[in-house]
């Protein structure tokens, strides 16, 4: 029986979860190096000079190097002596764990997407802070892209419950996605709540006025007139995630049958 892999947290505060139990680091700082080494020292070797520059900035060198060495050490404790490969002058983590981001862009179901490396900005210097912004960006699209693949194959599948589920964490995660409300607004239809998409789809128009200065797609816009104006389109005609493929035969395309379940 394989056993499961460790897993980091990105989402949210930088944790560790090892089997059913969850690593109590002493420190934010040793947590959130490890979360640094799960994404930019997995493929390759990295300067323990940067480390320190990142993590220890202003401290004297000598306790810097041994602050970053207590880390490395707690992360052993977690993981396994052979977690990391050490040298002199670079580290390299080398343990087999995964984390929330891996599993979300294997296709997995995520739970709740909360702000990635939450708190780690504030724990050391400018330059931690300026890197944590754009590993930030990197793991909202590359969350927010595998949850549209995900909705795409679901719903060429005919899941389409399980495409709003996906939308719901999609809303969550980037509340302009376009993709994520009109599934939103789709499951309002299906739930026979015409106000709720009609809603749905003004909050988001004047979201994207409001924040990015223009209007959303025409195919939104015309959904909601067509919704405003009293016509009730066929569920399938409700605008699909950007990209899928359509198929003829879509059971969620079928309204009288839907009815009756």
């Amino acid at each position: 029986m394989l056993m499961e892999r460790p897993r980091i947290t990105l989402f949210g505060p930088p944790a560790l979860q090892v089997r059913e139990n969850r690593a109590r680091f002493r420190t934010r700082k040793h947590a959130g190096l490890l979360a640094y080494l799960a994404l930019e020292g997995r493929n390759r070797p990295l300067e323990r000079e940067r480390l320190i520059e990142l993590f220890w900035p202003g401290v004297a060198p000598d306790l810097a190097r041994h602050s970053l060495s207590q880390a490395l050490t707690a992360i052993r404790q977690h993981l396994g002596r052979d977690a990391l490969v050490a040298t002199v002058t670079t580290v390299q983590l080398c343990a087999a764990v995964t984390t929330d981001l891996d599993a979300l862009t294997r296709g997995d179901r995520a739970g709740p997407l909360s702000e990635p490396l939450q708190g780690l900005d504030g724990c050391a210097g400018a330059e931690l802070a300026h890197w944590v912004d754009a590993a930030r960006v990197r793991a909202r699209n590359a969350a927010r892209d595998a949850l549209i693949d995900q909705m795409e194959q679901l719903r060429g599948a005919g899941e389409v419950f399980a495409v709003h589920d996906r939308a719901q964490l999609l809303f969550e995660l980037d509340p302009l996605s376009e993709a994520a409300m009109t599934a939103l607004a789709e499951r309002a239809l299906l739930r026979g709540d015409r106000v709720a998409a009609i809603r749905l789809l003004r909050e988001h128009a004047e979201r994207s006025q409001h924040e990015l200065g223009c209007a959303p797609s025409v195919g939104l816009q015309r959904l909601l007139t067509r919704l405003e104006a009293g016509s009730h389109p066929p569920i399938g005609d409700v605008i699909p995630v950007p990209g899928a493929r359509r198929r003829e035969e879509q059971f969620v395309g079928r309204a009288p049958e839907m009815a009756i379940l």
